[in-house]
């Protein structure tokens, strides 16, 4: 048997497009948002889905409820925050510029783009790797079953 698995992250939200660190931050979606899932959602309105996975966070939902209408078929759908959002510790809610005016560029894209160096008090890309990749240990077993 043959499974596909889709990933998608979620449309774009406030804090997206104003350039603030969302992180584990509840931001809904925008119109841009939710334009971005009912595009996806048209792509895969062809594909059938048998379990959906999304985090706990309100923009993961609102997608993911969003691509789900065309999918009647889908009738399970699993919260696991090992999907979340990289956290962004106290950089959360605050505007990208305003951390480059304080700490400057280069510590800005230190904390940004560094795989081992988290920014104060969130993740380092690695971290989120490590909780990635245990989230696709279980779900290769999960789809064995």
């Amino acid at each position: 048997m043959k499974y596909h698995v889709y990933i998608f992250r979620h449309g774009q939200t406030h804090y997206n497009k104003s350039k603030r660190f969302t992180g584990r931050t509840n931001s809904k979606l925008n119109n841009k948002g939710k334009e971005q899932s009912i595009f996806l959602a048209e792509q895969l309105k062809s594909k059938k889905f048998q379990v959906a996975y999304r985090t706990s966070l309100s923009r993961s939902e609102q997608s993911l409820r969003i691509v789900l209408k065309y999918h009647p078929e889908c009738r399970r759908v699993l919260v696991d925050d090992r999907l979340i959002e990289r956290s962004y510790g106290y950089l959360e809610r605050k505007y990208q510029k305003t951390i480059i005016k304080k700490y400057g560029k280069k510590q800005f894209d230190l904390w940004h783009r560094s795989y081992h160096i988290p920014p104060p008090g969130g993740e380092s890309i690695k971290t989120v790797e490590e909780r990635v990749l245990s989230f696709i240990s279980d779900l290769l077993l999960f789809i064995k079953k």
